[in-house]
């Protein structure tokens, strides 16, 4: 604002200034002018649309947020299941519900969605992020911990499942795989700095440092979340017998933290399997509360441009 501006703001004047401008960051603006250069548009056109969309986004988003809301939690359970590929048994066998009944929730889903079939409920789930409808596994529950296993594409919506956490309260994050990416729970949290206040992050870089960084996290009742917990433990210059004694204490120290608020931890498969890291997984699926393997869907292909 310049300083006839801001004289005219002061006085409680307005001035007709024309449309307002807001700077970009360096890196913004090179994105928009190499895109505006690859279509041959102005870039004011180019960023008008990259808005449009963005909003447009958000939109069908909160549609779906909202939704979501409506389901009870058994639905919302069912629901995420059958969006992680689950057939009707597996969910039933999961929820130790009846067939008839994982059938009956997934009818009342796709009213309340407005679909037509669970074809069109995964489709949906892969474009919203598959987020909001893995909210209901990685929900926290006082009295233990729960394990999510999956490949590194699940990390995009554990993070996002933090920033929804943050929005009801304080969330301890405990970063074993340098996983956490601010700007990604930033752009969750859409921004809000009371969400981003409340989450505390901490890393580890080794397995000594992931048992210290759980010796050191009080029990209080506040959620935690552990990301990709074992990445420090598939370090083979660490003798495979310490590497399971280190284990077995994180073990018994998410189950304090478990008793006081609950908590999720995830992993990943080791990019080698050993026998070593195979014990390692066995041990953690037979602490936790339950575990659930997330298969993430394959993004659906691009349709071919001519130019």
């Amino acid at each position: 604002m310049s300083f006839i501006d801001r004289l005219f703001y002061l006085l409680g004047h307005s001035q007709d200034v024309g449309p307002r401008r807001y700077e970009l960051d360096e890196h913004l603006q090179t994105v928009l002018e190499d895109l505006a250069l690859q279509e041959q548009r102005p870039m004011e056109d180019v960023h008008a649309d990259l808005i449009s969309s963005a909003l447009a986004h958000r939109h069908r988003s909160n549609i779906l947020w909202d939704h979501w809301r409506s389901l009870s939690p058994r639905e919302q359970d069912v629901t995420a299941l059958t969006c992680q590929v689950c057939t009707n048994p597996q969910i039933a066998a999961r929820l130790h519900i009846s067939v008839e009944t994982v059938k009956m929730h997934m009818r009342n889903t796709l009213v309340k969605f407005q679909l037509y079939s669970k074809s069109e409920l995964r489709l949906i789930s892969h474009n919203w992020g598959l987020g909001t409808l893995m909210d209901t596994l990685i929900e926290p529950k006082t009295g233990g911990w729960i394990l999510l296993a999956g490949a590194c594409s699940m990390n995009s919506t554990m993070l996002t499942a933090i920033a929804h956490l943050g929005e009801r309260g304080a969330v301890r994050v405990l970063d074993g795989g340098n996983r956490f990416n601010a700007y990604t729970v930033a752009r969750a949290a859409h921004g809000r700095p009371d969400i981003l206040e409340r989450i505390t992050v901490s890393r580890a870089f080794t397995c000594y440092q992931m048992l210290s960084l759980l010796e050191s996290t009080p029990a209080i009742p506040a959620p935690f979340v552990v990301l990709d917990l074992l990445n420090t433990f598939y370090d083979e210059s660490v003798q495979a017998g310490e590497r399971k004694r280190l284990l077995q204490a994180c073990i018994s120290h998410l189950h304090r933290l478990g008793q006081a608020a609950g908590g999720v931890v995830s992993i990943r498969p080791p990019a080698v399997p050993s026998q070593a890291a195979l014990e390692m997984l066995d041990l953690l699926q037979s602490s936790a509360v339950d575990t659930f393997f997330v298969q993430m869907a394959a993004p659906a292909p691009e349709p071919m441009r001519l130019f």
